[in-house]
């Protein structure tokens, strides 16, 4: 498994828990590319899970385009680790799959709107969904250490100049 520098932190520590029952709504912060270092082929942080013997069951994820990004620009959602919860922007994860939420080919990054996963087809959270099977990446099991973590990556053959953007993700917790 490779690392990548984090370029940003857009987690939102506020929307970790709820006073309502499950499955409920997390959002990540705007993730703005003019906010940062250049964020081709760089991490940004997105959520996190550090409680240790929590389940959580991603339900849906949803990437809302608020600002086009560059022309070119392809965006993945995937699942990746950190050392500890405390690591952040400057820090390093360690990429488990860069894709495995979100595929480039889901999410039109030059038009604004809401996007999901279109197929299970190479998709491994939608397919483990489908199939019902408990195990990661549809449970991702919380952790003091090797945090299990969803990120943002971005690629540009250019540069990604431009574009702004929010994650969602329906979350189903419990805990032994």
């Amino acid at each position: 498994m490779s690392t990548t520098t984090i370029i940003q932190d857009v987690r939102r520590t506020d929307l970790r828990t709820s006073v309502l029952g499950n499955p409920y709504w997390i959002s990540s912060a705007a993730f703005d590319v003019t906010d940062g270092d250049a964020p081709d082929e760089k991490a940004v942080l997105l959520f996190s899970f550090p409680t240790a013997n929590q389940f959580i069951f991603v339900e849906q994820v949803i990437v809302e385009i608020i600002t086009v990004f560059t022309a070119g620009t392809t965006i993945d959602v995937g699942l990746s680790t950190l050392a500890t919860d405390s690591v952040t922007t400057g820090g390093v994860v360690t990429d488990v799959d860069q894709d495995e939420f979100m595929e480039a080919a889901d999410i039109t990054a030059t038009t604004t709107g809401y996007y999901h996963a279109a197929a299970a087809d190479g998709n491994g959270w939608l397919t483990a969904k489908i199939a019902a099977v408990p195990t990661s990446p549809y449970m991702l099991t919380g952790a003091a250490t090797t945090v299990p973590t969803v990120t943002l990556e971005c690629y540009n053959a250019d540069t990604v100049a431009a574009g702004v953007c929010k994650v969602h993700m329906c979350i189903n917790k419990f805990a032994f």
